[in-house]
């Protein structure tokens, strides 16, 4: 069936590839929707499945590229997220998705590396960034495994996401990144041994022409977003009768947990003798009334005596997306946590035994 555009709903564009047309030998010709930048590729059919494949000889060619022509829309120049199927991958192979490239003979700033473990393991790179081991799901029906690769990245919020096909968002890991403004995209691979092939490729652009969100690729705040580090920071009113008026200005780091299902940070601080746990979670982009709408923070200390259990927030209506400031609260400390020490010490003489706090994440 060949190569599908669509301009879907909210101006959402797609272009896809599923390469079942007449073969075609390597003869560095697959068709005007592709340009071989690096390598011999052709399209071959496996059983009644067309593929695209490279090699050369009996092997493959280093460094080996092609690069879509079909450009993402000028409207958000530097926004996709787009993947590909690989077929039947061999241990140490290395694959390789260019997101945002200049133009249709030269990639972008960022690579997103793939390396198969065997076994279903892989490991993922960004741009030079610490590799990570993600599990992928073989979606192949037949002998030989399949995998899909993805990459979303993000102009105007700065990030790029690589993720190797799962059940789920549990194996995904992104950086903070510009992939640069470029609207093209990139495959290839490194493997001078076994060559490589692939199937069904699709992008599409992360918003349409309206700015509505065409493709959730990461946890945002009104469509901004949001970074893997964040800062905590506590806010109390310091007049003199608040109880939490010895935690104002305690600050310290969110950290995302990148193989959790929904978008999840966790940090630690401690205040005296308590440790105290929060985890802030996010659910997409927000739909909400006001910005931030769609987080919240879980004060998770089980078995602290500053808490009845876990204490969950959602971010208040002060919150602002750009910049980005999450309000969570308040919290109470109140009489009846008195086995809590946060801003109480019962000798010589106890203070006020009722107070207010808040926490504010930040970048």
């Amino acid at each position: 069936m060949g190569d599908r555009r669509c301009c879907c709903g909210a101006g959402c564009w797609i272009w896809s590839d599923d390469f079942d047309r007449i073969p075609i030998a390597l003869t560095s010709n697959i068709g005007s929707d592709w340009n071989e930048v690096v390598g011999e590729w052709g399209i071959r059919f496996v059983g009644i499945d067309g593929m695209l494949y490279e090699e050369y000889t009996s092997g493959g060619t280093s460094g080996a590229l092609v690069i879509g022509t079909n450009a993402a829309p000028s409207t958000n120049p530097g926004e996709m997220s787009f993947g590909i199927t690989v077929v039947d991958p061999q241990i140490d192979d290395v694959f390789y998705l260019y997101p945002c490239c200049t133009d249709t003979s030269t990639v972008g700033p960022v690579v997103c590396k793939y390396t198969y473990l065997g076994s279903n393991e892989w490991e993922t790179q960004i741009d030079g960034d610490a590799p990570v081991q993600q599990t992928g799901s073989d979606i192949g029906e037949g002998a030989d495994p399949e995998f899909i690769l993805q990459c979303c990245a993000d102009h105007a919020s700065e990030f790029v996401k690589a993720s190797v096909g799962s059940v789920g968002e549990e194996y995904s890991w992104a950086i903070n990144r510009d992939p640069g403004p470029g609207r093209y995209y990139g495959i290839g691979h490194d493997n001078t041994t076994n060559g490589a092939t692939f199937d069904n490729f699709a992008v599409v652009n992360l918003r349409g022409e309206d700015n509505e969100i065409c493709v959730e690729c990461w946890c945002m705040c009104e469509q901004v977003s949001v970074p893997r580090v964040l800062t905590a920071t506590i806010v109390a009113d310091t007049a003199g009768t608040n109880r939490a008026e010895c935690l104002n200005g305690k600050t310290w780091g969110m950290t995302w947990l990148w193989r959790t299902p929904i978008g999840q940070w966790e940090g630690y601080v401690t205040i005296g003798v308590h440790e105290l746990h929060f985890e802030l979670y996010c659910e997409g982009y927000d739909p909400g009334e006001y910005p931030g709408q769609n987080w919240e923070l879980v004060w998770a200390s089980p078995v602290d005596p500053c808490n009845d259990g876990q204490v969950t927030l959602g971010a208040g209506p002060t919150s602002t997306c750009s910049p980005l400031s999450l309000v969570f609260g308040p919290y109470v400390l109140s009489r009846d946590n008195l086995a809590c020490y946060l801003c109480y010490d019962p000798f010589p003489a106890p203070g006020p035994q009722d107070g207010a706090f808040y926490i504010v994440i930040t970048i």
